[in-house]
């Protein structure tokens, strides 16, 4: 690390434990400035776009919006709930999973690989298998990013309203449309 960046921080170590015992930093805005360096130093610059999305934890509400609550608005997005739907690009069921994903998350959530037939001939299966990614990408990335990971495969793009991952919509706009669905669906 240059020592040039090193003076910009007065007391780094004072800074970020005023940050995590949420005691007043000694220096006004430092606190967060020294959390973002320490993990500069220790994990070294984010080259990976796809970790750029902050992980929420399972029963935070972003928007009103629960990871338990999520599937609901992707399913009524996606398809408006029909579980035997298909795209002109392939996709399948209510929640619009592509057939090249199906083998890799159907054998994560049930134990085995699933025909694309199987899956589109039971809503338990498609419920359990949409759950379980979701679920994934919620843990992950939060309810936000993890409906930008569903449409588009990038959660980071969740407020994104110029990139057009997949669909006519953009990311943005998708995401907005799915926290939507979720909260009417969860009343």
């Amino acid at each position: 690390m240059r020592a040039d960046l090193l003076d910009l921080l007065p007391d780094p170590a004072a800074a970020a434990a005023a940050a995590v015992t949420r005691q007043r930093s000694p220096v006004p805005g430092l606190a967060l400035a020294a959390v973002v360096f320490a993990a500069y130093i220790q994990f070294g610059p984010n080259t990976d776009a796809r970790s750029t999305a902050v992980a929420v934890p399972r029963r935070v509400a972003v928007q009103g919006v629960t990871c338990a609550m999520l599937p609901a608005g992707i399913r009524a997005q996606e398809s408006g709930g029909n579980y035997r739907a298909r795209s002109s690009v392939g996709a399948a069921g209510a929640y619009q999973v592509m057939p090249g994903n199906l083998p890799a998350w159907s054998l994560e959530a049930v134990g085995r690989r699933v025909a694309l037939a199987e899956f589109l001939g039971s809503r338990e299966l498609q419920d359990r298998i949409a759950r379980r990614k979701i679920g994934e990408y919620c843990a992950r990335y939060g309810p936000r990013g993890a409906a930008a990971a569903w449409f588009s495969g990038r959660p980071e793009l969740h407020r994104d309203y110029r990139y057009r991952g997949g669909g006519a919509a953009s990311v943005g706009a998708y995401v907005d449309s799915v926290m939507a669905l979720s909260r009417r669906a969860a009343r």
